[in-house]
């Protein structure tokens, strides 16, 4: 699992624009939908971003819980263009949140016993659902109908570690206000208890006034990465506020 490769655009933590909660993301490169008016125009090269590990992604999703993560969101790109990768993500990062409060646990016992009578760790299997768990969503744009005729069902399969994933194809003439999606055709879809008990409260909740997307400096200090589901027009309100400033983006992602 550790071993499976994996080409990325981008990784980032918090994020707060994409998910409940402060969460990991994760930008998978690589996307043939192409949608337009897509704002990641800079992932779609399956030959871009950088190349890792599913073992390194792991990695930082570890860092992120013990930094309280609410949940791992993976988008792209198109994160079914490499199913293996992503299937192996969610499989670890699925070990890695549920072995997580059980040494918690384990270490709370311990302490209350005596250091000669430490408490074994239980088995990750046997941990029961627990309402704080971190979730994992994914996005995609590609819907369900699609199977098999289009998408092969082991392609789809991948998803089946998902918590809740958002499905369909970016359409920029069908803006919406329904939180985490950017068109209207897009779907906010629980996939497991957790999912429903975390998602349901979202399925029609709309945004509220104000940005719905982030900015911060990127690792290298020359540019800016963008991070959320922006509004009709608020790239290029972005970008005014920018250039006001004296700030002037050079080749945006969102732009041909």
């Amino acid at each position: 699992m550790a071993d499976v490769p994996v080409r990325v655009a981008d990784g980032c933590f918090p994020v707060e624009t994409l998910g409940p909660g402060r969460r990991l993301g994760v930008w998978f490169q690589g996307c043939a939908l192409a949608c337009p008016g897509c704002m990641s125009r800079h992932t779609w090269d399956a030959a871009g971003g950088r190349a890792t590990t599913v073992g390194e992604l792991l990695k930082s999703w570890e860092a992120a819980l013990a930094l309280g993560a609410a949940g791992l969101t993976v988008s792209g790109g198109e994160p079914l263009a490499q199913p293996a990768a992503l299937a192996a993500l969610l499989r670890g990062a699925d070990c890695l949140r549920r072995a997580r409060p059980l040494r918690e646990r384990a270490g709370r016992d311990e302490a209350e016993k005596s250091e000669a009578t430490p408490a074994p760790l239980p088995d990750v299997s046997d941990v029961p659902d627990v309402p704080d768990v971190p979730d994992f969503l994914v996005y995609t744009g590609h819907e369900p109908d699609e199977v098999p005729d289009r998408l092969p069902e082991e392609v789809w399969a991948a998803l089946d570690g998902a918590d809740a994933v958002v499905t369909g194809r970016f359409r920029v003439t069908e803006p919406t206000d329904l939180v985490w999606r950017g068109s209207a055709n897009q779907r906010l879809v629980p996939r497991t208890p957790l999912g429903i008990r975390r998602y349901a409260p979202h399925l029609t909740r709309t945004y509220p006034p104000g940005p719905r997307i982030s900015l911060r400096p990127n690792d290298t200090g020359t540019g800016a990465n963008v991070y959320g589901v922006p509004a009709r027009g608020e790239l290029r309100q972005v970008e005014r506020a920018l250039s006001a400033t004296g700030i002037h983006l050079t080749n945006p992602s969102w732009r041909p």
